[in-house]
C-alpha cells in the first residue's frame, strides 16, 4: 500500500486507496485496518511533497552558486589591460602653441580596477627627471607643451604601476603615447635668391629652373610642399634701369611662367619671351601646405 501511493504520487496526483471492509492481516500481533493504511499514504504524500519542495531549493542554489562562479571567472582581474594586450597604445596630439589640456585617445587608460578604492596606479618615466604626464584617475595630463617637430618627438614611452591595494600585487605595463602632428609651421624657402638666365627664343612648355625649394618642419601631408606662381605686388615692376642699349625693363612674370608640376617645382616658360620689350621678369613663387602659405620673389 505504501510503495502503491509513492507511485501514484510521483505520477502527479495521489489516488486514495479503495476502502475494503477486511481487515488487513496481523503484523507482528497487531492488526492494520483500512484507516490507518488510508492515513500511512497521506502521511507518505506529506513527506514526498517535503522531499521535492527542498531537492527544488537546492537545485536552485547550486545554480545560483554556479552563474556566480561563471561571473567572477569571466570578470577581468585588477590591474589587467583591457583587451588582454601585454601594453598601452594611446594617441594625442601635440601642442598648440602652450596649450597642456589636450586629451589622449581613448581618455582613460584601459587597465581594470578602480584607481581610488581597488587599485594604485603610478607613472614611472625612465631617463627622465621631470615626468611628462600625471594622472588624474585614470587620466592622463600633460604638465608641458609637446612640439612633435623641434624635438623630433612621434611618441612618448613610459611604465605604469599597477599595484592591487587588497594583495600588494604589482604589476608593470608598458605605455607608449603616439604624438600626432599638427600643421602648425609655414614653409620656408632655402637656398635663395633664385635667379637665372633665359635665352629669348626658348620655347613655350621648356623648363627653365628646378632649384625652387621649400622645406616645411611638420610631419607627414602636413609637410608636403606644393609650389604655383602668383601675381607679384607690383614693386619694381615697369622700372627702366639704364640708357640705350643697356637699359632693363622689368615686368611681373606671372603668366610668362609657370609651375605645372605643382610638387617639383620647376619653372617652365608659358609665354614667348620678347627681349626687345622686356629684359627681366620677376616672378612671386607660393609655397603652400594646406593653409600656411610663404611667398618668394
Amino acid at each position: 500500500r505504501l510503495i502503491r501511493c509513492r507511485w501514484h504520487f510521483f505520477h502527479g496526483r495521489l489516488v486514495k486507496p479503495a476502502v475494503k471492509t477486511e481487515t488487513s492481516a496481523p503484523r507482528l500481533g497487531h492488526s492494520v485496518t483500512n484507516r490507518q493504511v488510508d492515513r500511512t499514504c497521506i502521511i507518505e504524500s506529506i513527506f514526498s511533497n517535503a522531499i521535492v519542495l527542498t531537492m527544488t531549493r537546492w537545485f536552485w542554489c547550486v545554480m545560483c552558486v554556479i552563474l556566480h562562479l561563471r561571473n567572477v571567472h569571466s570578470k577581468v582581474g585588477l590591474c589587467e589591460v583591457e583587451g588582454g594586450q601585454s601594453n598601452i597604445i594611446l594617441d594625442i596630439e601635440e601642442s598648440r602653441g602652450n596649450a597642456i589640456d589636450q586629451k589622449t585617445v581613448p581618455e582613460e587608460l584601459p587597465v581594470s580596477g578602480d584607481p581610488y578604492n581597488e587599485t594604485m596606479l603610478e607613472l614611472i618615466f625612465p631617463g627622465r627627471t621631470i615626468p611628462l604626464f600625471k594622472l588624474n584617475g585614470k587620466n592622463l595630463q600633460l604638465l608641458e607643451p609637446l612640439d612633435r617637430d623641434d624635438e623630433n618627438l612621434s611618441h612618448v614611452v613610459f611604465q605604469l604601476s599597477c599595484t592591487v591595494k587588497l594583495t600588494n600585487k604589482k604589476r608593470m605595463i608598458p605605455v607608449i603615447v603616439r604624438v600626432s602632428d599638427i600643421n602648425d609651421n609655414a614653409p620656408k624657402f632655402i637656398n635663395t635668391p633664385y635667379e637665372t638666365t633665359v635665352p629669348e627664343l626658348t620655347p613655350v612648355g621648356s623648363t627653365i629652373f628646378k632649384n625652387v625649394d621649400a622645406i616645411d618642419a611638420d610631419a607627414g601631408v602636413n609637410g608636403i610642399v606644393e609650389y604655383s606662381i602668383a601675381p607679384g605686388d607690383g614693386s619694381r615692376i615697369g622700372s627702366n634701369e639704364g640708357v640705350g642699349r643697356n637699359r632693363i625693363t622689368t615686368v611681373d612674370g606671372y603668366g610668362y611662367f609657370s609651375i605645372n608640376l605643382p610638387h617639383q617645382g620647376q619653372v617652365t616658360v608659358n609665354r614667348t619671351l620678347d627681349y626687345e620689350r622686356t629684359q627681366r621678369y620677376l616672378v612671386t613663387i607660393l609655397a603652400s601646405v594646406s593653409f600656411d602659405l610663404m611667398l618668394i620673389k
